[in-house]
């Protein structure tokens, strides 16, 4: 499963299902569609090689469906130009724990063709986009885990002319449910909703039609989809279980086939491939099915980039190895190859910009075109660069302070009480006096940072494999950075605390020695008696500060260690270093401050001193990639909404030095 929840990093998913043509009306372009019919799916993480299966929930408050309403309609997911929009989305709705929606088609030329096959039921499959906000483990068998989007909502709905692999693939892949009944449901169904309704004869009209029983016709309606779906759910399950793939299981689906005749072919199908492996084993000495070739191919290119770019901890595979003699050129050429894309007389420029899923006007008619896959490989690479980059550096304001995430950019005012004062006896006979608690708040509210990394053809001709690790990783480090720039300004400028209209570190807050000593045991004993005594809101009762931690520049390094080490056996009690707990921060933006002051904080958990902030659902870095308008290649997103403020100056203390 991915190594952390997609609070950091947003996921998107595709999963397609069936349209029901018998729903088309002609005069309002419009067609009903059950766009996710809440299958679980089998899927890689390829970062991590792991394999893992996931649902999306369709519980209350799991799926915000509302926000696909006016969203649009797309053809195959295609969303980084507006000639690929067919219409809207509208009237999204979750009905019997299926999601469903009306698909609006456009009145120009290229909607009317997708809108004719739809209505002639050439085309059947819808895909949504899925963005994913956070998961949570739903199980775990054979130390395979399952877990569930409890907290997502859909993007975008696709017509798709081929359902991809439900079992296997990538988030960005489709997951095809079919609604083909059973044929005793049909018969069923048929035979319920046309039966007559019970008539006088009398009052019967001469050659009168039977009518419909609209209520029986809704029941086997329900039934009927209950029973399919009992029946899809059954194949794809025993097919899974068997690895056989899912095009072995969407030929049964397709058919018709029921339950008890699916596993009758499953075990048949297992016998050829058991003597087919028999086989190809006495040639190779090793097996691999059950994973969907294109899903390997993606992995494997994927690796060897990765290889091959230097990216930390990559190492090469099997897999990888097909691809790791290639140069960025060849890998594209390879992946249109095997995509079926046509591209005989392209030149270098305009194989690169096909490979990167471009338009090439020249090669835009039927089997010609660009391929999804390597870019969207080559944006992996880039963002496994960028978010090992960010991690990996050193954010020494964390221990000193705590995180949250603010939901939208509005100011946030945060309020802290003062201590409850202290109970008083209550007399015979007397009564219980009431208490006020009064607060004090700060404010701040979330900005929004950012930057875009293209790649361009020229990167992909030239073979510039920078692009993939140096370049993404010094956007990481930078946005990192960015974030610690932030929190030591916060400390070194001395603000004005919106509470009182006072300084941080001021003489009035108890937490400031203006004349200047060096770091010893003496002063670390003033340091430490000042926030001992520091008293709460109301200034009436101790709150007894424990300083834990001391920030100094690098020019004071040494001089810290020294003070606060333990690595000594004391001949005496008096030798005994009593700030040998004491943790040190060593933070080279208080050189540029000041070479000589230094600073003591307290556990951020018994008060409160700086708080940070994300928005909600995407914590850190957010990329995104699009095929570039701006630029002749891919562009990838950075963004990063954050914010911070100091909330409380009796957890800090400031020495000036000397």
């Amino acid at each position: 499963m991915p190594n952390q929840q997609p609070s950091k990093e947003i996921n998107v998913v595709r999963l397609a299902a069936d349209i029901a043509p018998l729903s088309v009306s002609e005069d309002l372009r419009t067609v009903e569609m059950q766009f996710y019919t809440g299958a679980t799916v089998e899927r890689y993480d390829y970062s991590t090689g792991e394999k893992y299966f996931l649902r999306l929930g369709l519980d209350k408050g799991q799926c915000d469906i509302a926000k696909i309403d006016g969203g649009p309609l797309l053809d195959s997911h295609m969303d980084y130009s507006v000639r690929n929009v067919l219409g809207s989305i509208s009237n999204p709705r979750i009905e019997n724990g299926v999601a469903m929606a009306t698909a609006h088609f456009s009145d120009d030329d290229e909607s009317a063709v997708t809108f004719a096959k739809v209505k002639n039921g050439t085309l059947r499959k819808v895909s949504v986009g899925a963005v994913i906000l956070h998961l949570s483990k739903e199980s775990e068998a054979d130390g395979v885990a399952t877990y569930v989007a409890d907290k997502w909502y859909p993007r975008e709905v696709s017509i798709v002319p081929i359902p991809a692999d439900p079992n296997a693939g990538f988030l960005s892949d489709q997951l095809q449910i079919a609604t083909l009944m059973d044929q005793p449901a049909a018969e069923q169904l048929r035979a319920t909703a046309h039966k007559e309704k019970p008539m006088d004869e009398s009052m019967k009209p001469a050659g009168a039609e039977p009518q419909i029983d609209t209520a029986a016709l809704a029941a086997a309606q329900s039934a009927g989809v209950a029973l399919e779906r009992e029946r899809v759910s059954g194949i794809s399950a025993a097919v899974r279980a068997a690895r056989l793939g899912e095009d072995f299981a969407q030929n049964l689906i397709n058919n018709g086939v029921n339950l008890n005749e699916s596993r009758a072919k499953i075990i048949e199908e297992l016998a050829k491939r058991s003597d087919a492996t028999a086989i190809e084993t006495q040639h190779t000495g090793r097996v691999d099915f059950g994973t969907d070739a294109r899903d390997k191919m993606r992995a494997s290119l994927q690796n060897a980039i990765e290889y091959r770019a230097g990216v930390t901890g990559a190492k090469l595979t099997d897999g990888g190895r097909e691809f790791a003699g290639m140069t960025l050129m060849e890998m594209g050429r390879e992946v249109l190859t095997r995509n079926g894309t046509k591209f005989a007389g392209a030149d270098r420029m305009e194989l690169a910009a096909m490979a990167l899923g471009m338009r090439v006007e020249r090669f835009s008619g039927p089997g010609y075109g660009g391929t999804s896959d390597f870019p969207y490989v080559l944006a992996n690479v880039m963002n496994k660069s960028l978010r090992a980059a960010y991690e990996a550096y050193p954010q020494t304001w964390r221990p000193i302070s705590r995180g949250t995430t603010n939901t939208d950019f509005k100011t946030k005012y945060v309020n802290q009480l003062s201590e409850s004062p202290t109970p008083v006896v209550v007399p015979a006979s007397g009564e219980f006096k009431y208490v006020s608690l009064s607060d004090k708040r700060e404010s701040y509210a979330l900005s929004t940072y950012g930057n875009i990394i293209a790649l361009n053809r020229q990167a992909i001709i030239n073979d510039d494999m920078s692009a993939f690790n140096r370049i993404p990783s010094l956007q990481g480090r930078a946005c990192a950075q960015m974030e610690s720039d932030i929190v030591w300004a916060l400390i070194t400028s001395n603000p004005t605390m919106g509470a009182d209209s006072v300084a941080l570190f001021n003489s009035a807050h108890g937490n400031y020695t203006s004349s200047g000593t060096v770091i010893s045991q003496t002063s670390l004993g003033v340091m430490r008696a000042l926030m001992r005594v520091q008293k709460g809101i109301k200034a009436v009762e101790f709150i007894n500060v424990e300083p834990r931690i001391i920030a100094v520049p690098a020019a004071l390094e040494t001089k810290a260690l020294q003070e606060t080490s333990n690595q000594y056996t004391p001949q005496q009690g008096s030798n005994i270093n009593t700030f040998r707990n004491l943790s040190v921060i060593v933070e080279p933006r208080l050189d540029a401050a000041s070479a000589t002051a230094w600073y003591a904080f307290a556990d951020p958990g018994q008060i409160d001193i700086i708080e940070f902030a994300y928005l909600a659902g995407q914590e850190g870095i957010y990329t995104e990639m699009r095929v570039g308008f701006d630029v002749d290649g891919v562009e990838m997103k950075v963004r990063e909404d954050f914010g911070a403020q100091i909330l409380d100056w009796r957890g800090c203390y400031k020495n000036v030095g000397a």
